[in-house]
């Protein structure tokens, strides 16, 4: 039987032979990380109306067909340079405007719908029909 003494001794010279033929070792290089790509106003611009759209479409359906992707494609291409003459991002805007934007996105489909059902029950009430004869004439 070895002893562990013996063997960690060995191990150790092993290394220090090692070390000193090869050298010392570098530490092994880091994988360089994928940076993420940086969205031009463009993309910037073609998400936002996306979005933009999305929640107008599903509250109002018959507008699909208006914003197909090629209008919100053109409509990016010139929102692009304002947001850039402007300074926006897409970022700045949610990160500024985020509690308006929520708001936004639950209270507007909320309050059409409530209007929508306040507009179904008025049409659907009978509506009472005033006499309009003329009074009978004493003679």
């Amino acid at each position: 039987m070895t002893d562990d003494t013996d063997f960690s001794a060995l191990a150790h010279e092993a290394a220090q032979a090692d070390a000193d033929t090869v050298g010392p070792q570098a530490a092994p290089e880091a994988a360089p990380v994928a940076a993420e790509p940086v969205p031009t106003d463009l993309d910037e611009a073609r998400m936002i109306i996306g979005l933009v759209c999305v929640h107008t479409n599903a509250i109002f359906p018959f507008l699909a067909p208006i914003y197909t992707d090629d209008v919100q494609d053109k409509l990016a291409g010139v929102t692009a340079p304002l947001m850039k003459k402007y300074g926006l991002t897409a970022g700045g805007l949610f990160e500024r405007y985020k509690e308006e934007i929520a708001f936004a996105l639950v209270a507007v489909p909320l309050s059409l719908a409530t209007a929508q059902a306040f507009r179904s029950q008025r049409a659907a009430a009978p509506v009472p029909v005033e006499d309009t004869a003329p009074a009978p004439v004493a003679a």
